[in-house]
């Protein structure tokens, strides 16, 4: 999938490069959509895993947004076969008949990881942290869409930035647009 994506690779493939048989491929998987919806649930389970992680290690509302923005971009500057699987998901699948179910079910899937974003970025307005005059949806669309952007960008353009490196510097400026403005004691 990563050298030709989806629609060119055909379970043959797969089966020689895995040095086995298409058998033991059908033995494990019902056919080549199964196998690319498991690839898929492989590398969410991951980011859920490291995410839980990035919240049970506590702090403020701004430390764990922090935490997981940079914790899924070194993710995906450090552990190649989940960045396969990303380059996979995000530009080497295209529109497929035999993908539309898990198309569908990816969209309801990204639908309530925003909801669940959004109740993190309600319990940031409620702490007094983040702006109270930004919807948390709008929040959580903005965390998504900068994580997710940063994620096609460098994927697509050969990993040409230092992604791991400046991850500190794309949360502060995440960070900068939905905290509330410390108070500087000035009256």
């Amino acid at each position: 999938f990563s050298e030709k994506g989806y629609q060119a690779t055909r379970l043959q493939d797969i089966a020689r490069r895995a040095g086995t048989t298409r058998g033991a491929i059908y033995h494990h998987f019902e056919n080549k959509a199964d196998l690319y919806k498991k690839l898929i649930e492989s590398a969410a389970q991951q980011g859920d895993v490291a995410v839980q992680t990035a919240v049970a290690d506590g702090g403020s509302f701004a430390d764990i947004c922090r935490r997981i923005l940079t914790i899924t971009m070194q993710m995906l500057a450090d552990d190649p076969q989940f960045r396969q699987i990303m380059a996979l998901s995000l530009y080497k699948t295209g529109v497929s008949a035999e993908l539309a179910a898990i198309e569908a079910e990816r969209l309801q899937n990204a639908e309530a990881s925003l909801q669940g974003i959004a109740v993190y970025m309600e319990y940031g307005i409620d702490s007094g942290e983040a702006r109270s005059d930004l919807s948390p949806t709008v929040m959580a669309r903005a965390f998504l869409a900068l994580q997710n952007g940063l994620a096609w960008l460098w994927l697509a353009n050969g990993q040409f930035f230092p992604l791991k490196e400046e991850a500190d510097a794309y949360a502060d400026i995440l960070l900068h647009g939905i905290l509330t403005a410390p108070s500087t004691g000035e009256g």
